[in-house]
């Protein structure tokens, strides 16, 4: 019998060292096929986070993986539930919507039908036949009479609970420890309400997501009742309701937090929803309005606030007021990761913590910065980066007409730490004599001074790269330097996705009626006035759309496959002898928000594999994504900095960053 223990007990520790060294869990998912035992070991990695999305955009209470359980389409559902850690509700944003009346797209309440008040036991009929049990079905059905308490018949407040509720109600008390509200909706207050699922039942949960519709005046969630939360994310406020429910919870949970993210989406709804809401415009004011929003009041000036706090993310709010407090409140100098996006005067606070000789110690930055911001400070070139000490992955996308060698000076300054760099620049652009213009567009880099880029991949290690610039300056740039670039194997080509598809460096005031307007741009007016579809200075709708499509109609496809072939040459060259030696992956587009510019997106890596085409690289599908490493580890790269908001409809040329 000695051998056959000695052999079980060889096996036993060789799929143990299998389950720890893969990661992927399409691998995982594999090797489960090799043996009874290996399937049991990694079942509770396989079906650790559970992810359920709509159908779409415009279905969302329609949850796709509803149907996957009630069907019973694989055996033991009760059992994969007990495995479930972290339950995510994602919903794309990936349609461009742009609507008159405002920011509720997304809200639940506006999803009514003409039937629209559908009673409590008709939405609870449409459930009965779902098969998920268990050992105590008056429990799981105690709990499930919970999600109809308080939705008022709204029906895409009661349809969406309607779904989850054979699935949440089945899970074990407090078993989660992570809980993904992304939908971009109001809640169902039964989810997260005062006494909804979460707190009721899940109430020890670590991680935190809510991605809100925040427009929406509804109760902000009981966040104060989630006693071991350590990381919070919330996108979407835009009510005091929010606002007060988070201050709350800081005032009493501060010190666990390790990980906190603040999306407000627009300030200027912001502070049209508040009232009394501090003047963040008037500088005479010494109040400081973020702090006043969603922070406890304290006399100690914040010292010892949020000890523990490791990542800090914000958007679309504003640095006005006592910059000292604000520093001292959000832990900017002990935080890993900070990430300030398309906030008010956050150079300025830059420019304040460098000129104090304060070091800033994240290593990870990731900077969306405007040029007003930079007009009301007291250089014109500000060392916004100089407060960093060792930053090792730094994504900026700004606004600026200063030429590229200033910044790539700034970057320089991390030659021996830098790892990942995304370099991003736009700039403002007004020809009042266009009958229409977009404000903001992406900034090629300067013809002259593009050598600097090259210059920062040769004195840095840089293993990812994203740059936004024209093709041919930037191989022209490279060329000579590439060989030496030995570090580099991913390489992003960045440009802005657009409202609708126009070229990546089209000129609004060339081809739109500026001073030089192009022969198919005055053919394409005149020929939309005539049908009364002239597109209205500075208000876009329907026309504008009528407009853009006769001048695509005139101009033709040629620039789509020019943009093609271009792209195509450039990949031969980068993964070709005379390109980047150890390249594996180049990628092109706007990855930001999912597939909301998916007609953007173009991935290729190095061919290794045997094939009968002389090219050195192939095309990546989209299916192929998950196995390739190098893209799983850079995706976060590759959607920083988005241009456009979360929310599409925010969107406005006059805004940084706005949308092309």
């Amino acid at each position: 019998m000695y051998v056959p223990q000695s052999v079980g007990g060889v096996w036993v520790l060789v799929t143990g060292l299998i389950y720890v060294q893969v990661q992927d869990k399409n691998h995982l998912l594999a090797l489960s096929n090799v043996s009874k035992t290996f399937r049991i070991l990694i079942f509770p990695r396989l079906f650790e986070v559970l992810a359920i999305k709509p159908y779409d955009d415009m279905s969302l209470w329609d949850l796709e993986g509803c149907p996957y359980f009630a069907y019973d389409k694989i055996a033991g559902v009760p059992k994969v539930l007990t495995a479930i850690k972290e339950l995510h509700f994602r919903a794309p944003f990936d349609l461009k919507w742009r609507t008159e009346w405002g920011f509720g797209i997304r809200c639940l309440h506006s999803f009514t039908p003409d039937s629209c008040r559908l009673s409590r036991s008709s939405l609870e009929s449409e459930e009965d036949d779902l098969p998920i049990s268990s050992d105590d079905d008056d429990a799981v059905s105690k709990k499930r009479e919970e999600f109809f308490d308080d939705e008022n018949g709204d029906y895409g407040l009661m349809r969406l609970a309607s779904k989850m509720a054979r699935i949440l109600s089945a899970l074990p008390d407090n078993q989660l420890t992570g809980f993904r509200w992304d939908m971009g909706t109001c809640f169902p207050s039964a989810i997260l309400g005062e006494k909804g699922y979460l707190v009721m039942h899940q109430h020890c949960i670590r991680k935190l997501s809510l991605t809100t519709e925040g427009n929406c005046m509804s109760r902000g969630p009981p966040l104060k009742d989630f006693i071991n939360l350590q990381e919070l994310s919330w996108k979407g406020l835009l009510s005091e309701d929010n606002c007060a429910s988070l201050r709350t919870f800081l005032e009493l949970r501060h010190e666990r937090l390790t990980s906190l993210e603040v999306d407000f989406i627009n300030w200027a709804e912001v502070k049209d929803n508040i009232s009394d809401f501090p003047d963040d415009d008037d500088d005479r004011d010494d109040s400081t309005p973020l702090i006043d929003l969603i922070l406890p009041e304290r006399e100690d000036n914040y010292e010892d606030f949020l000890p523990n706090l490791q990542t800090f993310s914000l958007s679309a709010a504003s640095f006005k007021g006592s910059w000292d407090l604000l520093i001292n409140a959000f832990n900017l100098c002990g935080v890993k990761e900070l990430r300030l996006l398309n906030c008010e005067r956050a150079v300025e606070l830059l420019d304040y913590i460098a000129r104090r000789n304060v070091q800033l110690h994240a290593t990870k930055a990731e900077l969306v910065l405007g040029q007003a911001e930079m007009d009301n400070t007291i250089y014109d070139i500000v060392e916004f980066l100089a407060p960093f000490d060792s930053l090792k992955d730094l994504y900026l996308l700004f606004q600026s007409e200063y030429t590229d060698e200033c910044y790539f000076e700034m970057i320089l300054h991390y030659r021996d730490t830098l790892r990942r760099l995304v370099y991003h620049r736009r700039h403002y652009c007004l020809t009042e004599t266009a009958p229409y213009w977009e404000e903001f567009c992406d900034s090629p880099l300067d013809k002259t001074k593009s050598s600097g880029i090259a210059e920062v991949l040769c004195e840095t290690k840089l293993g990812s790269l994203g740059v936004c610039g024209e093709l041919s300056e930037l191989q022209r740039s490279f060329q000579s330097i590439a060989s030496r670039a030995d570090s580099l194997k991913f390489l992003h080509l960045r440009f802005t996705g657009k409202t609708e598809r126009k070229p990546k460096f089209f000129k609004e005031s060339e081809a739109y009626g500026g001073y030089s307007p192009s022969p198919e741009f005055i053919r394409a007016y005149f020929e939309a006035e005539r049908n009364g579809t002239t597109p209205p200075r500075r208000s876009p709708g329907p026309s504008e759309t009528e407009f853009r499509i006769r001048w695509e109609q005139i101009q033709g496809e040629n620039w789509r496959e020019d943009e093609e072939k271009e792209l195509e040459a450039f990949a031969d060259w980068a993964f070709g002898p005379n390109g980047f030696p150890r390249l594996q992956v180049l990628v092109s587009g706007d990855f930001s928000y999912g597939n909301r510019f998916v007609d953007t997106h173009r991935l290729w890596c190095r061919e290794t594999r045997c094939s009968t085409s002389r090219r050195t690289w192939r095309a990546v599908e989209r299916s192929d994504i998950a196995e390739n490493e190098l893209i799983d580890a850079n995706m976060d790269m590759m959607s920083a900095c988005p241009v456009s908001p979360l929310f599409y409809n925010y969107g406005c040329g006059d805004v940084f960053p706005g949308i092309s």
